[in-house]
């Protein structure tokens, strides 16, 4: 059969490499292994091998049993940018795959089965053509029966040759894809023929506690903290937050900082695929400044203070008790503002309990129609009087089933006007070594104003700390809004209010 020559139009060179720079670990072998576990995972595969052979050239093979890819989905694969793939629907980069290794390489040949369609490629790129060239070859038998995709690289350059290793691929591995293979998977992986095996912290439990908690838009978080009886294996201490199986970020403390004592014998992992929304392009990390990470934070945060607390391993926050009265008097002041209507109108959910607003509860009567949803709190009462309306439940982050207005709902639902819980706390805390001048700490509840920081040493001197601290907490409460001139927007309005509260008193 005659082969086929198809050309790219586009200038490969520098996209990937733009490609590359987007990712916290800049090594290409890295980028290419993260890659293609991922593209296996998000087929479906739960059994993956990988071998490797000779030296220079040195031969990589990554062969899964995942569901292939249909005729369309291959020919996708040979471009960037293929659309075959849909955010939120896994870990990859669209297929991105070995498409982000091909300019380092001597030539990638792929071979791929689906219950559709059989196919193969061998993709070079030439050093006088602006884009690879890839030819359509006949299947050589790499993948063997069944449905699946192989994938073999001819490695040449030597720096490369020399950093693949077979311990650098199981190391590379298991710090992206532990949990993938447990306890949150269950995908076999071998690297030579030896399975790899992981770390599962729940092997080495003195003490857990499991997670589950519902968030925003219908999501949900799953997982385990864990006290370990010896100290964790380098890589696995605090707590891996996990999406589509790929631990995303360096392991996490939930903004607990230097407080946990003895960290290194703390262990465990959250599974949140719906984070996939707010990871980075390199899925990688995460976009901190977004509601949604906001709301995993703050919950799975308070649950890990709580049970940090417990074990008796959360060293106690010294706040300034010469302080106190003045951020009792400052928090009220923050917490007037957002009991303005205009306030509450934004649904700025700091801790899910800074704003006084409508919430939707259940109502024979009611006129307006609504649905359920996962998640629910007791509100302590209304604005009308303490205790009124006491016992009834509204959305929240605890186990239940809350209701909202959903026009295509068949409940019957009305709106009140409720204290949902506390608002806003401030504390004021000594803390040399953070940068931040104000933080929220989930294990206070509260907004921290970190006195060690030089700004608020400078506002002490000029005898500026009450405006300081509400500017802090204001600019805090506004850090999640990802569109610079709504958060300037919003920023603006809660100082209207500010200027509003305190003319009237």
């Amino acid at each position: 059969m005659g082969a086929t020559k198809h050309i790219s139009s586009v200038n490969w060179r520098k996209v990937i490499e733009n490609f590359r720079f987007g990712y916290q670990h800049r090594d290409p072998c890295e980028i290419l292994l993260t890659e293609l576990m991922a593209n296996a995972i998000d087929a479906g595969a739960d059994k993956i091998h990988v071998e490797l052979d000779g030296g220079i050239p040195r031969v990589l093979r990554f062969m899964d049993n995942g569901s292939g890819m249909s005729k369309k989905a291959f020919s996708d694969y040979h471009n960037l940018g293929s659309l075959h793939k849909h955010k939120g629907s896994g870990i990859g980069w669209a297929g991105i795959g070995a498409k982000l290794y091909i300019d380092r390489c001597q030539s990638v040949y792929t071979e791929t089965r689906s219950k559709t369609f059989l196919g193969a490629s061998d993709w070079q790129f030439p050093k006088s053509e602006p884009a690879p060239v890839w030819r359509e070859v006949p299947p050589r038998g790499l993948r063997g029966g069944g449905c699946g995709t192989a994938v073999e690289i001819v490695i040449s350059a030597k720096k490369d040759c020399g950093r693949l290793t077979a311990e650098m691929i199981e190391a590379t591995i298991l710090s992206n894809y532990n949990y993938a293979m447990k306890p949150v998977g269950n995908v076999v992986v071998t690297v030579n023929g030896a399975r790899l095996a992981p770390f599962n912290p729940t092997d080495l439990a003195l003490q857990s506690r499991d997670v589950e908690v519902s968030l925003k838009k219908g999501a949900s978080a799953r997982g385990r903290l864990i006290l370990l009886k010896e100290e964790a294996p380098p890589g696995f201490g605090l707590i891996s937050i996990v999406v589509h199986g790929k631990t995303v970020g360096e392991q996490y403390d939930f903004r607990q900082f230097a407080r946990i004592s003895e960290p290194d014998t703390i262990s465990g992992y959250v599974q949140c695929d719906d984070l996939i929304q707010v990871t980075t392009t390199s899925k990688d990390n995460f976009n901190r400044r977004t509601s949604e990470w906001r709301d995993f934070d703050s919950k799975v945060g308070r649950i890990f203070s709580s049970w940090l607390q417990e074990i008796g391993h959360l060293e106690k926050v010294e706040t300034d008790v010469g302080l106190e009265d003045l951020a009792k008097e400052l928090q009220s002041q923050i917490n007037e503002i957002f009991k303005l209507p205009e306030i509450r109108e934004l649904k700025l959910d700091l801790f899910q309990r800074i704003a006084q607003r409508l919430t939707t509860i259940r109502d024979p009567t009611g006129d307006t129609l609504g649905a359920d949803v996962p998640g629910v709190q007791t509100v302590p009462g209304t604005l009308g009087g303490e205790g009124t309306g006491k016992g009834v439940t509204t959305p929240g982050d605890e186990p239940g089933i809350g209701v909202e207005i959903d026009t295509g709902g068949d409940t019957n639902v009305t709106e009140k006007q409720r204290r949902l819980r506390s608002g806003i706390q401030l504390a004021y805390v000594d803390r040399p070594g953070r940068v931040e001048r104000a933080y929220v700490d989930p294990g206070l509840q509260a907004i921290a104003v970190n006195k060690a920081n030089p700004a608020f040493r400078c506002a002490e001197l000029i005898g500026g700390i009450e405006f300081y601290t509400i500017d802090e907490c204001l600019r805090v409460v506004c850090e999640t809004i990802e569109d610079e001139e709504q958060r300037a927007a919003i920023l603006n309005s809660l100082f209207q209010g500010y200027l509003k509260t305190t003319t009237e008193e």
